[in-house]
């Protein structure tokens, strides 16, 4: 018999999954696309950006999502550069095994 694991209840925009595609060819001085998706409601933010470093997911987070939905729950980070920072925002950071903008990057790369 499998154990029981328990099933995480959230509500919409309490959880956020961020990645960065790329690198694009050069665009504006831009190399990457920040994408930013909420776990529930699948809704979708992104911005291009110069670099994949955690100081534009973090600019990017304080503008466009804080402000806007709130201080969420939990993010789910899948960039290339981790470092750890002072959580400044009590928001704590889960690792969960499906990601949900695999397919969501998947289905914008077939369209690029």
């Amino acid at each position: 018999m499998f154990p029981l694991n328990p099933i995480l209840v959230v509500e919409i925009f309490d959880v956020w999954d961020i990645n960065f595609m790329g690198p694009f060819p050069n665009s504006f001085e831009n190399l990457y696309i920040l994408l930013v998706v909420d776990y529930v409601s699948k809704w979708i933010e992104a911005i291009a950006c110069k670099s994949n470093d955690h100081n534009v997911v973090v600019k990017f987070l304080k503008e466009n999502i804080f402000a806007c939905f709130g201080t969420p729950l939990f993010v789910t980070p899948r960039t290339p550069r981790k470092t750890p920072r002072p959580n400044t925002w009590q928001v704590r950071t889960i690792h969960p095994s499906i990601h949900q903008t695999r397919s969501i990057i998947l289905q914008i790369s077939l369209q690029i």
